[in-house]
């Protein structure tokens, strides 16, 4: 299975990020989203093909085993994965919760959720349980999806929103719980489709209508590449960034020296740079997603055909930040508006030059640290210099120090032990 050819009808070969040297596109990014079941939010003015997405990924890849839910302020999410057992109903037997059941959707792989943001807060709120992947039911959980091992069941969603003008263009705006249950976020008016592209669909062209793709089952091939992503490891570059978007973006040079405390943005509460300014520490939830998109890129790579490298690591770390950042709730909306013009991925791109700029001064002395604590010789003092933004490093490396020196301290032990061993034995010979 090749990874160009897994949409059938929608195309768009502009390129979004570029991670192990390889160009991926808006369909790689798609496709990267299921095998690494992570929830996908599409975003776009209307027309740009966000429903074509769902419907080929509905059809053309998971074979129609899916739900489809077009959101509308009335609807009830529930109804899509219940329904009244009639038969019991007729008999007037168990109470009027016990005759609704859960149907075969429950057991669907994927949900594609058309115009999120048409349904007010009160359904949105019911969504949140379908991207957590369950749903409630007469007080009981049911996981959505497929069980492929133990205690292991694969389910994912994407859903589409109208945006226009930094809005999101519908009834009601999108809450930043729901919005953080995305771990990519795809703003198809930055990578737009190219006029190569636009000319193909234009030609090929038959109706203005939606176009359904032929049935196509691709679930057990995602899944096994799913296991792919699980093996993965993560490289320390990719985990140290992670923790810089959360602990160190978290500092700010006076009481109560972190933001979550503080609770707000403040203009002057960073002397050293724009960037604490320019955004709030990200979540653990955003973290997992990071880190988990980063593995997924990886098997993504590796299938068209690229290597992972190692010069390589903190840069793919940096290029993926895109499809994470600019709708997640981390950014100042103020600064967005006042010097990116309302445009949270211009915004990005700046986030993404301070990152480079800071990792580039600390990583001279962050590597030397590491060499010393393999060769251990690293000492408290040299911790020193992790301050300030860069304080969770010097607990890091503090915590592995106390583990290498408990490490060392058992090896003595073992050696200790082995040597009165050896002269008890000498001292019971020689009696003998």
């Amino acid at each position: 299975m090749r990874v160009m050819e897994w949409l059938s009808t929608y195309r768009n070969t502009t390129p979004v990020i570029r991670f192990n040297d390889a160009e991926l596109t808006v369909e790689d990014i798609v496709f990267a989203s299921l095998v690494g079941q992570i929830n996908l939010l599409l975003v776009s003015e209307r027309g740009e093909g966000k429903t074509q997405i769902l419907n080929d990924a509905l059809y053309g890849i998971f074979g129609g085993y899916g739900s489809y839910i077009r959101c509308t302020p009335d609807m009830e999410i529930k109804d899509v994965f219940t329904a009244i057992n009639l038969e019991q109903l007729k008999k007037k037997e168990g109470t009027t919760e016990s005759v609704i059941e859960t149907t075969e959707a429950v057991k669907y792989p994927f949900t594609a959720i058309d115009e999120l943001n048409r349904a007010p807060p009160i359904v949105q709120n019911q969504l949140l349980q379908i991207l957590d992947g369950y749903i409630e039911v007469n007080g009981k959980r049911y996981n959505l999806g497929i069980q492929y091992d133990k205690g292991k069941w694969y389910h994912v969603a994407i859903a589409t929103v109208n945006i226009d003008l930094e809005k999101y263009a519908g009834t009601f705006g999108i809450d930043l719980a729901l919005l953080d249950r995305f771990g990519i976020v795809l703003d198809l008016d930055y990578y737009a489709t190219s006029p190569d592209d636009v000319l193909a669909l234009l030609v090929d062209m038959t109706s203005s209508k939606l176009r359904i793709s032929e049935k196509r089952d691709l679930t057990r091939d995602i899944i096994e590449l799913h296991k792919e992503v699980l093996k993965e490891t993560v490289p320390l570059e990719v985990i140290i960034g992670a923790l810089y978007l959360r602990d160190g973006i978290d500092y700010i040079s006076r009481e109560p020296y972190s933001q979550r405390k503080l609770k707000s943005f403040s203009e002057k509460i960073h002397e050293s740079g724009a960037l604490q300014g320019l955004m709030r520490p990200i979540s653990i939830r955003t973290a997992r997603q990071i880190i988990q998109l980063y593995k997924t890129l990886n098997v993504i790579t590796k299938v068209k055909g690229y290597r992972a490298d190692e010069e390589l690591y903190f840069d793919n770390f940096v290029s993926l930040l895109p499809l994470v950042l600019p709708y997640s709730g981390a950014l100042n909306s103020n600064k967005v508006e006042t010097l990116f013009y309302g445009n949270p991925m211009l915004a990005v791109e700046q986030v993404k030059r301070e990152i480079m700029s800071a990792f580039f001064f600390i990583k001279p002395t962050l590597v030397k640290s590491f060499r010393k604590l393999k060769a251990g010789s690293l000492t408290t003092k040299d911790l020193l210099v992790f301050n300030n933004e860069w304080s969770f490093l010097r607990q890091i490396l503090e915590k592995e120090l106390s583990l290498v020196k408990e490490r060392e301290k058992k090896k003595a032990k073992v050696k200790q032990d082995v040597k009165k061993g050896k002269k008890q034995r000498c001292s019971r010979a020689s009696r003998a």
